[in-house]
């Protein structure tokens, strides 16, 4: 049979310049009979899936096609037959040695001059590498929607900004399904009440490429406002450009009011704070806690009377401790102080990752005599970033690799476009 299939083959002569073409392709390249046998297999064919050409020359599709390509080839072998082409964008290759390939396939007809099916010239690229980083792509992307933080990814590189990733803590938070927000841009969150101020700074921050948190007052679809504390960072390639922005939104709408409560009925703070699903503590002039909350105690690990006259700075992860201090003073003077991430330290050791808002408390001659603090805490939201960070490098990679063989493709593209017609004119002149 082999032999048979092997004369079959010599009778197809495609010439050197074509030959060599089809030889050297980046893609593996076969030609199959009517009845699915294999009369060629090209240098790449041979090497990928590792025969030799007089072992592969014979073979029939079910020895190199996983079950259900071979199902779904042998389905559409008709429509290839009618049509003259088919296009398979998906299945399994088997190599010799059991390993598993992923495949696209291109296949066309060739047919005698009467027009009567002959065999079949198919382009089979492998796209292993892509499917394995779509499939990375897809868990990475299924974590970031168990995260409560609501994310966004942008495109820099197209007009306008426009979100191409929004998970589902976002759509809980806005009211906007994934579907309604894809290819829009972000500002549609802003309305008559966003301060001017701070849309001019995001604009601003974007246009420099650079980072930016800020609080802003944003709207649900349904028209509900909340505050939003936002967080944006740019993404950028190897050459240094920004081709994504990445945002972060936190509806902290209850926190705001807690502090606004806060700050203006002493009597009603601890009803306020008690149940806060955040810590919440205050302190004196000279650092001793004076109130810690029900979460402060719960996350911490102290109990009440523990907590209660102790250095707060004692708290703080050592590698924060001298930032806090600084911030400390520069509360008393200003009045408010925010900062992004660092760690507080519980009784046992363990590190949380938070994010710390404070306002100071003044007597009514202007001294400074209190902070009250919420810590947020933003562990789960910082590996959320990471897994997110991993998440854009692999579209930046996969982008790459596209892009590679887009280009790789093209050259060749009209080099097999004439090599496909001059198969057929050669094949319908031997028929």
């Amino acid at each position: 049979m082999a032999k048979k299939m092997q004369n079959k083959k010599d009778d197809f002569d495609l010439g050197e310049s074509y030959k060599d073409i089809v030889e050297n392709s980046p893609d593996m390249i076969h030609s199959v009979d009517d009845k699915g046998f294999i009369v060629y297999a090209n240098k790449k064919e041979c090497k990928v899936l590792g025969y030799k050409r007089s072992e592969i020359i014979g073979k029939h599709l079910k020895d190199i096609y996983a079950p259900e390509l071979y199902k779904e080839v042998e389905k559409g072998f008709k429509v290839l037959k009618k049509k003259g082409e088919l296009h398979v964008s998906h299945g399994k290759m088997l190599k010799r040695n059991g390993d598993v390939i992923e495949v696209q396939i291109d296949s066309i007809a060739i047919y005698d001059k009467n027009h009567h099916f002959i065999r079949t010239r198919s382009i089979v690229h492998d796209v292993t590498e892509m499917s394995e980083i779509s499939e990375q792509l897809m868990l990475k992307g299924r974590a970031l929607d168990t995260v409560t933080s609501g994310i966004i990814i942008t495109d820099a590189e197209q007009k306008d900004n426009p979100i191409i990733y929004s998970n589902d803590a976002f759509t809980e938070i806005t009211g906007y399904t994934k579907e309604e927000v894809l290819g829009k841009n972000c500002r549609f969150l802003q309305g008559k009440h966003t301060n001017g101020d701070s849309a001019k700074l995001i604009g601003e921050a974007i246009k420099k490429g650079e980072p930016i948190k800020l609080q802003l007052y944003n709207y649900k679809k349904d028209g509900t406002s909340f505050w939003n504390d936002l967080t944006i960072s740019p993404v950028k390639n190897d050459a240094g450009k920004v081709t994504h922005y990445v945002g972060i939104l936190v509806d902290i709408t209850d926190q705001i009011e807690t502090l606004k409560q806060v700050t203006g009925s002493e009597a009603r703070y601890k009803d306020i704070v008690e149940n806060s699903p955040d810590m919440i503590h205050s302190v004196d002039a000279k650092g001793r806690i004076l109130f810690v909350n029900r979460k402060s105690i719960e996350m911490l690990g102290y109990t009440e009377d523990e907590l209660i006259g102790m250095d707060v700075f004692k708290l703080y992860a050592p590698e924060l401790i001298k930032d806090v201090k600084k911030g400390f003073e520069k509360l008393k003077k200003e009045g408010a102080i925010y900062i992004p991430h660092g760690h507080v330290v519980t009784k046992t050791g363990e590190k949380i990752e938070v994010e710390i808002d404070s306002v100071a408390a003044y007597d009514q001659d202007g001294n400074f005599v209190r902070t009250r603090s919420i810590l947020h805490d933003i562990t789960g939201r910082r590996i959320a970033e990471r897994a997110l960070q991993d998440k854009v490098e692999q579209m930046e990679f996969m982008g790459r690799l596209n892009l590679k063989r887009h280009k790789k493709m093209k050259a060749m593209e009209k080099e097999i476009d004439l090599l496909q017609q001059k198969i057929r004119k050669l094949e319908n002149n031997n028929s």
